[in-house]
């Protein structure tokens, strides 16, 4: 009777930690492919709610305000990339 038993406990505490592990292995890897190209924050999300991800995104009426400064295209082409402006 104690052999049966321990062979079911063996194979659940087994099967839970292969699990673990590789879904651990997973997250890791979908971390480093997108942390190269998107925000941490936004892996993070992706990460922890695979459920929100949609291929194709989704479609939402926005507004956005766009602001002209004067001469920032003519000052922007004379500054380097990493040039940094006081706040």
């Amino acid at each position: 009777m104690v052999s049966p038993l321990l062979a079911v406990v063996v194979s659940y505490i087994g099967s839970t930690v292969y699990n673990y592990v590789t879904e651990r292995k997973q997250k890791v890897q979908i971390k480093g492919m997108f942390s190269q190209y998107v925000n941490p924050t936004v892996v993070d999300e992706i990460v922890n709610h695979p459920e929100k991800l949609r291929l194709g995104g989704e479609r939402k009426e926005l507004t956005v305000f766009f602001s002209d400064i004067e001469n920032f295209t003519r000052i922007a082409e004379k500054s380097s990339p990493n040039t940094s402006y006081p706040s």
